[in-house]
């Protein structure tokens, strides 16, 4: 994600909270009690390579998400889980935690849901799309969930150092809680994934257990440090979403390939 042009405040009012010329009603200061920032969407698609019938209905999902990543840019976060159904097994499902993750989807949450590719989530369980006629009924029915996401005022920020290494990423990141109330019950996921052309560009090759977060007072923040590596090949992009373990909504989300995010 490119740093935002309010980084540099961000960064000093976190570190040093006790220096008087600061202005505390910035909006992006966790010291503000009326502090907040812009939310971020994202998209989470269970797909695989499976062409059902000469019909590549996982292929149109991805070609829609492909299109509403050009609309968004970074305000859109894209990450491709792919699995395996009962009559197909799909190469590029490395990753056991992807589907630990859809059976939270369409199990823990929500046990109405039946399972079946492609489905797509919007920051969390509540909102999904499932099945594609075409590219462009993905895109409409994805379109107002992810301004509805973008519409919102968000309670949470993060900053992330990140270092490419040994296939895959480590460093460390700092949660930070805006506004006037605290937080708990949250998780870190740390998510890597490498592109696989047609197949995904954001294909998950790789996933670390979650991080719990147990606790995040009102202007306060915590640091947690990662390493995550890819199960085939090289990771190329590293996610780190911020999730509610009591209803599964992503409530923030970063992505990098290294330095400073």
């Amino acid at each position: 994600m490119k740093p935002l042009t309010w980084a540099s405040l961000y960064i000093f009012s976190l570190f040093f909270p006790g220096c008087s010329d600061l202005e505390r009603d910035n909006p992006l200061d966790p010291a503000n009690p009326s502090s907040f920032r812009e939310s971020v969407a994202v998209a989470e698609a269970f797909v695989n390579t499976n062409p059902a019938a000469g019909v590549s209905y996982n292929g149109e999902a991805l070609r829609a998400l492909d299109s509403l990543k050009t609309i968004f840019g970074d305000r859109l976060l894209v990450i491709h889980y792919h699995r395996n159904t009962r009559d197909f097994t799909d190469s590029l499902a490395v990753e056991p935690l992807a589907e630990t993750r859809y059976s939270a989807y369409t199990t823990e949450y929500d046990e109405r849901r039946f399972k079946g590719v492609p489905d797509i989530f919007i920051n969390g369980p509540r909102e999904h799309i499932q099945g594609a006629s075409s590219a462009a009924s993905v895109s409409d029915r994805a379109l107002p969930l992810i301004n509805a996401v973008l519409s919102e005022e968000c309670y949470f920020t993060m900053e992330a150092d990140i270092r490419a290494e040994n296939g895959g990423f480590s460093g460390r990141v700092r949660v930070a809680r805006l506004g006037n109330q605290s937080a708990e019950n949250l998780s870190l996921l740390f998510v890597v994934t490498s592109d696989r052309g047609g197949a995904g560009r954001y294909s998950v090759s790789g996933m670390a257990p979650p991080v719990a977060v147990d606790r995040l007072n009102a202007g306060s923040y915590r640091s947690f440090d990662f390493e995550v590596s890819a199960r085939n090949g090289r990771a190329e992009r590293l996610f780190i979403l911020l999730v509610s373990d009591d209803t599964g909504r992503i409530e923030f989300a970063l992505s990098g390939t290294g330095g400073e995010i």
